[in-house]
């Protein structure tokens, strides 16, 4: 079970607050550019209300959801035949590779390439 001990949920949070839910579903569409501006703008909050509703509701931060959003995303297309991490990263929103390799790495607790061989033998 070590394996288990540090691995990060595997579901997001929801919410039945209105405006906490639009702004999640706005953020999980917009993975590869959304910004706090982005959000607050499209749910018409200020960006510290926005800040205040997630800590309050999900208990949790914007930005926090954000990266918990992009790594099962990234998650879900290194699963798929053929994808690249490259490709995986810039899908999910990371200008660097080395700076999704290192959040990847932390929220899965193996690298991308590592999670991608490791669900690829899963399906032979």
């Amino acid at each position: 079970t070590e394996a288990l001990d540090h691995e990060a949920p595997l579901s997001l949070p929801t919410s039945e607050h209105p405006i906490v839910a639009a702004a999640l579903a706005f953020t999980k569409a917009n993975l590869e550019s959304v910004t706090a501006e982005d959000v607050s703008r499209a749910v018409a909050v200020s960006e510290r209300t926005l800040r205040r509703l997630f800590s309050d509701t999900l208990g949790l931060s914007w930005r926090t959801y954000l990266l918990h959003a992009r790594m099962l995303r990234a998650m879900a297309l290194l699963a798929a035949p053929g994808q690249s991490v490259q490709a995986t990263s810039s899908a999910v929103g990371f200008d660097s590779l080395s700076s999704f390799t290192r959040s990847f790495s932390q929220f899965c607790g193996e690298t991308p390439s590592t999670y991608r061989k490791r669900v690829a033998g899963e399906h032979d």
